[in-house]
């Protein structure tokens, strides 16, 4: 679930949408912690095609609520299937 930058009644209402796919900048920020540790912040601003206005990114940046759900299984079967297959 992820929500506009906006006041609460502000926010159009809630869309379900696919996962977008933009690439992150490459800026390297410097910064420092409330302990005062240093850290570097990657990528501060979002760079690249964000035409599709059916995924998640487009519709928070129309100040909709976005609700995507998600599969996490990050098997590559076709190779775990040829390895399986060497094993035999």
């Amino acid at each position: 679930i992820n929500f506009p930058d906006t006041e609460v009644n502000e926010i159009k209402g809630i869309r379900f949408a696919s996962q977008g796919r933009h690439k992150i900048g490459d800026n390297l920020i410097p910064r420092k912690n409330p302990r005062g540790q240093t850290y570097i912040w990657i990528g501060a601003t979002r760079v690249g095609d964000l035409e599709d206005k059916s995924t998640d990114v487009s519709i928070i940046d129309n100040g909709y609520i976005s609700i995507t759900p998600l599969n996490i299984d990050q098997t590559h079967y076709k190779t775990l299937n040829k390895l399986s297959m060497d094993l035999k």
